[in-house]
């Protein structure tokens, strides 16, 4: 028998030694290259076009010169596609989801721009998509709700969960139409108005914002117990005012004053009031009047 090839304790002792050397610096390697690519799973990154060519770029600069090896070739290729075409491919899927979400929901879906930023509505809200930037933000009144990186699982997560807010937080339509006639009330009062002169929302706005609390803050009035209260929030209770014919009530007419002109684009002075298709304009003041007939109307 040739001595060569028998078999001894030490020569495989050292196989096996060599094996494991082998192993562990492929596992090493392997383990460094897992941790080089893991930037692209971060948030976000896969649906922000423009950061994901970032974050590339700087992980390909960490890789090894040979990717063959590592069987990430194809993935570093993909990458580099996405990158380039996600605009166009973020805007087939996110519209495919979205018209699936709105049949199954029984909601209508309407697109307002179709230049970027994309907006499109599903009552109440509006939802701009900037596929460029992969963010996208829930609208109403055009006040900010929501902004989220464009992950269409977590944009409509997140339209269900303001749509139970806002209507959860929205009170009776006649109770809200009575706090309004009181903060407008104190307003005058505090401006020193009389009775029928319109207040601007700056003015008004705070005052109805402590009439919307609840008992909780009027016996400890601190920042735990206050509850928030958005002009969006304003825009939206008149909405519903609006939609149940409320506008005019117990012998009072709530009215509110467009704003004209350079006014309107002052944003921090006026608020946008939406019908059910998001179509409207902007207002500056409030004001009530007598209306003994009662009659129903618009603003």
């Amino acid at each position: 028998m040739n001595e060569e090839h028998v078999a001894d304790p030490e020569r495989l002792r050292r196989q096996v030694e060599e094996s494991i050397r082998r192993l562990e610096t492929e596992a090493r390697q392997r383990s460094q290259l897992a941790r080089t690519l893991r930037p692209v799973l971060g948030k976000g990154v896969l649906e922000n076009p423009r950061r994901l060519q970032r974050v590339l770029e700087q992980v390909v600069q960490k890789l090894p010169p040979s990717l063959e090896a590592n069987g990430i070739q194809n993935l570093v290729l993909e990458l580099r596609n996405w990158a380039t075409d996600a605009p166009k491919r973020l805007r087939q899927y996110v519209a495919r989801h979205l018209q699936e979400y709105c049949k199954q929901k029984g909601l209508t879906l309407e697109v307002v721009r179709r230049e970027d930023p994309v907006e499109v509505r599903i009552p109440p809200f509006s939802l701009v998509l900037d596929f460029p930037r992969g963010r996208a933000a829930w609208r109403f009144a055009r006040e900010s709700l929501r902004e989220m990186p464009l992950d269409v699982g977590l944009v409509l997560k997140t339209y269900e969960q303001l749509r139970r807010e806002f209507e959860q937080r929205a009170l009776a339509p006649a109770d809200f139409f009575q706090r309004c006639l009181r903060a407008y009330r104190e307003t005058l009062a505090a401006v020193g108005g009389q009775p029928g002169d319109r207040v601007e929302f700056e003015h008004f706005l705070p005052r109805l914002a402590l009439q919307m609390q609840e008992r909780s803050f009027r016996r400890d009035p601190r920042q735990k117990n206050y509850r928030e209260y958005s002009r969006a929030h304003f825009a939206y209770d008149v909405w519903r005012l609006r939609r149940e014919g409320l506008l005019s009530h117990g012998g009072w007419r709530l009215n509110l004053g467009v704003a004209t002109g350079a006014t309107a684009q002052q944003k921090e002075r006026v608020i946008y009031f939406e019908d059910e298709t998001g179509r409207g304009e902007y207002k500056l003041t409030i004001f009530f009047t007598r209306n003994d007939e009662g009659e129903r109307g618009q603003p």
